[in-house]
């Protein structure tokens, strides 16, 4: 089972993700952070500044990651990849190959994934110097996160809520998708 958390960033992804590994349900799954952090800290740069070679290092890493064997947990998947790296593309940042490869990646991969839990924004950005506190970067990620979705016709799963609240509901889901399974 492969599933993964999806969303604009500061919704509470990470959070939930951490909430998720304390769950007996989950004690055999391995959980796959988010790179973008890593990659901040290699020194790249990321959100509104990222460029060719930070998209293309996300994207092989969506793809890398949707092929790990077993169960786990993803802190985002290859739709977040082409929703920032489109962002990019339509402010100039990156060009259309980049796009190109994102694209045909989701494309690739989009079905290698059990589930897809979408968490829209809820709560207030709180600035950790990593995540861009940009309300008008999120919005316009958010209005791609939606295009995306509603364009490949995506079964996503939206959680809301407090953690504790969006940590039942993934359970809730999990659980149905096993019943399903057997």
């Amino acid at each position: 089972m492969k599933l993964c958390i999806t969303g604009a960033q500061s919704t509470g992804k990470t959070t939930l993700l951490e909430h998720l590994k304390l769950q007996d349900e989950f004690l055999d799954f391995t959980f796959l952070q988010e790179i973008t952090r890593k990659l901040q800290r290699a020194g790249y740069v990321i959100n509104e500044q990222a460029d060719d070679t930070t998209q293309l290092l996300i994207s092989k890493a969506h793809l890398e990651n949707s092929e790990v064997e077993g169960c786990c947990i993803l802190d985002r998947c290859s739709l977040d990849g082409v929703v920032y790296t489109h962002y990019l593309y339509n402010k100039g940042q990156v060009n259309r190959e980049t796009l190109d490869v994102a694209l045909d990646i989701f494309l690739k991969t989009i079905q290698n994934y059990t589930a897809i839990f979408y968490i829209k924004p809820e709560f207030a950005i709180k600035d950790d110097n990593v995540r861009s506190a940009s309300l008008e970067f999120r919005d316009s990620i958010v209005e791609l996160f939606d295009y995306y979705i509603q364009k490949y016709n995506l079964n996503v799963y939206t959680l809301t809520g407090s953690t504790e609240e969006r940590t039942q509901q993934f359970i809730e889901i999990y659980k149905d998708l096993e019943c399903n399974k057997s």
